[in-house]
């Protein structure tokens, strides 16, 4: 996967899991002079090793899953475009993550995927973020464990009733 690239960073919180943290691999030079700019911005911290043992075991438990929730982010982000009111961005996705942009009315589409959280045990989301786009409202959609067991149909009916609540 990262082979086109001169530089990989890897979050250890989002898909893996991890308490937090990241790690950057590239060449030496460069890393380096991340590292110099890593402790000007506060970045040292004294013990690493919770971070990393969070991570490894994010890594053993999803590498292998890393196809299927790509496949499934795909058929997600083909479920959500047909949605007047969403943008998917990229569409397609290119990892398991996707930006989505909701056109509303930001708390009445919160107060509804909270809602549906609430009956159906199913949380889309749990807050929107600003976008520069007037009445557009920002989030990040990512696909994991839970998200490969939800039947296409399934995904369609709660974003319809999203909308259907939130009053859109």
């Amino acid at each position: 996967i990262a082979a086109p690239f001169n530089t990989v960073y890897v979050s250890f919180y989002k898909i893996l899991g991890g308490i937090a943290g990241s790690i950057l691999a590239g060449p030496t030079d460069f890393i380096a002079e991340a590292r110099i700019w890593q402790r000007r911005h506060g970045g040292n911290l004294i013990r690493l090793y919770p971070y990393v043992l969070s991570a490894r075991r994010g890594l053993e438990q999803r590498l292998g899953k890393m196809e299927a929730y790509h496949r499934k982010a795909l058929e997600v982000a083909e479920i959500l475009a047909s949605f007047p009111r969403i943008e998917v961005t990229p569409n397609p996705p290119h990892t398991n993550m996707m930006h989505l942009y909701l056109r509303g009315d930001r708390q009445r589409l919160v107060e509804a995927s909270l809602d549906i959280a609430r009956r159906t045990r199913t949380l889309l989301f749990s807050a929107l973020f600003s976008s520069p786009l007037p009445g557009w409202h920002k989030l990040e959609l990512t696909v994991g464990d839970a998200t490969l067991d939800l039947p296409r149909e399934e995904i369609r009916l709660l974003w319809q009733e999203l909308f259907e609540l939130a009053g859109e």
